[in-house]
């Protein structure tokens, strides 16, 4: 009975709250702060501590927390014992509010604010300001994650709830409001991948682009292709995490793992690949590609520009649909389908970040007639571009596809690490011999080819072009594309992989001409943040049996 009756009057005496615990923060590769938790305060009132006169109480508060006065006196009016006003308090308005309340007590009387209580809170900062935001996402105004990393790793970065006991006596007076009883516990650190120079390299390129191009939108992604960890993400237009409901939904879009396009002219290094390793074609064979226009199967593919008799390797540095469209006959559907799924398409990456799409790879049994022809020049296929990006990380370090990833490690608010995500592979899809001969043509493209403009001076530049016709309708529009650009460096054993799609650029359209440049900046950026010594313009070794 005496544990009845004592639990009884605690029910009658004690009133507990919860007390948010500050949200752990998240940092870039280097440890530098991209989000944090910063002090604030939450505001309540004792109800039975009031001064009679709520309304007082209600005029002198209401210009404090710039709230609606009639909002704030329904809340003082409550028949409660302690209710909340007002979370995420700036510092300086709670200093005020104690200044009042300091004055009123020096008059020793009742005062306006009697009963006002300050709680200990936090209030996300996002430190600079829309930089890395399709990463991070933001929170709502219940801490709670609502989108990019902030919404992927919520559970790790909520600490542990505080407690607050509000005590009254018989009368139901209050006797200790707001008394901390047990204090909060920080969430964790989210340690990203992200490297902050390299995305703000990546992101002032997307905004030169949308300058001078003014598309519809812009988006690229930067891998280490040796771990397949990401070192900048980004979209834009972009949007200020601190105040994400200032602009339109679409622009808290991550468009590189949410956008689904044909990756055309991007897409041949993989059937070269692919033809290569299944010892189908060398990249001497002879393709014979028309004069531009070949009518097959009660159709045309044509080319940007009449060619004749080309080499496989010259097929993909001069971008013939024609020749790439014969050369996959070699490999038939099967085999097609196979090395596509192997590169990781039709497939989400696994990346984690919400709302990834998987893109579309139909299984042989849907193609048509016309189908091999038309995958083969990046047509009848869908990409996000996070998973172009990883497959060209296979391609550039010996044929490995590794799962990309965005968070390196998670750590406590003591600076322990609780979870390290080491690189993942997912298999080895082509061979060492095979991907230095793809990137060896790759070369070919910049230096010859329809990148000429991502070529540098500090390191040997491999890469790919892609100019995609957007589908509008049902057809493929001849004023709308899709402009890419996917590039790697050193291009005899590459340490970054860089992808750039423009969205309907205007003035111009060609992949080499808009996304190529802007490649070629990040790269030359963003090896140089990573103490990647400049070389001497060399040529990468070339297998004599034409591999």
């Amino acid at each position: 009975c005496h544990d009845r009756y004592l639990a009884t009057a605690e029910s009658q005496t004690r009133t507990e709250f919860a007390l948010p615990a500050p949200r752990g923060s998240i940092v870039d590769s280097r440890g530098r702060t991209l989000a944090m938790s910063v002090p604030a305060y939450l505001v309540g009132a004792s109800i039975p501590e009031l001064p009679q006169d709520r309304e007082k109480t209600a005029d002198a508060l209401a210009p404090l927390l710039h709230m609606d006065r009639g909002e704030l006196l329904e809340k003082l009016q409550k028949q409660r014992q302690f209710v909340f006003l007002k979370r995420k308090v700036p510092v300086g308005v709670a200093r005020e509010i104690e200044r009042v309340q300091q004055a009123e007590r020096a008059r020793k009387g009742p005062g306006a604010l009697t009963g006002i209580v300050l709680l200990p809170d936090s209030t996300r900062s996002y430190v600079n300001d829309d930089l890395a935001c399709h990463v991070l996402g933001h929170i709502n105004i219940d801490d709670r994650g609502a989108e990019g990393a902030e919404r992927a790793f919520d559970r790790q970065l909520q600490g542990l709830a505080g407690k607050v006991v509000s005590l009254r006596d018989g009368r139901s007076q209050g006797i200790a409001p707001g008394e901390v009883v047990q204090e909060p516990v920080p969430g964790n650190t989210l340690r990203l991948t992200i490297d902050l120079d390299i995305q703000r390299a990546l992101e002032d390129q997307l905004e030169s682009l949308a300058a001078e191009y003014t598309p519809a939108g812009a988006f690229g992604v930067v891998l280490d292709p040796d771990t397949g960890r990401v070192l900048a993400m980004a979209s834009w237009p972009k949007y200020n995490p601190n105040r994400p409901g200032a602009c339109e939904a679409s622009a808290r879009l991550n468009r590189n793992v949410c956008t689904v396009l044909e990756p055309g002219s991007t897409f041949k290094p993989f059937v070269m690949a692919a033809l290569l390793e299944e010892s189908a074609a060398r990249t001497t064979d002879i393709f014979n590609c028309e004069g531009g226009s070949w009518h097959t199967g009660g159709r045309v593919i044509t080319d940007a520009h009449p060619y004749g008799a080309l080499s496989l390797a010259d097929v993909v540095v001069k971008s013939s649909n024609i020749g790439i469209a014969k050369a996959g006959e070699r490999l038939g559907p099967e085999r097609m389908w196979r090395y596509c799924h192997a590169f990781g398409f039709g497939r989400p990456t696994g990346l984690g970040l919400p709302g990834e799409c998987e893109g579309l790879l139909r299984p042989v049994s849907r193609w048509q007639r016309e189908s091999l022809h038309s995958i083969a020049f990046g047509h009848e296929i869908s990409v996000t571009p996070i998973q172009l990006a990883a497959a060209y990380a296979a391609l550039a370090n010996g044929g490995r596809l590794y799962a990309p990833q965005y968070v390196r490690s998670i750590e406590n608010s003591r600076g322990e690490t609780v979870r390290d995500y080491p690189p993942r592979l997912l298999g080895q899809v082509v061979s060492p011999r095979t991907s230095a001969a793809v990137r060896e043509v790759l070369t070919q493209v910049v230096e010859r080819g329809t990148a000429k403009r991502a070529d540098i001076d500090e390191y040997d530049v491999a890469g790919k072009t892609g100019t995609a016709r957007k589908l509008v309708d049902g057809h493929y529009s001849s004023a709308k594309h899709f402009s890419s650009f996917v590039g790697m460096a050193p291009a005899d054993r590459p340490k970054m992989v860089a992808l750039i799609t423009v969205d309907e650029p205007r003035n111009a359209y060609y992949g080499g001409t808009v996304a190529a440049p802007a490649v070629a900046g990040i790269l030359r950026e963003g090896l140089a943040c990573m103490g990647v010594e400049p070389r001497p313009k060399s040529a990468v070794a070339k297998d004599p049996r034409g591999r």
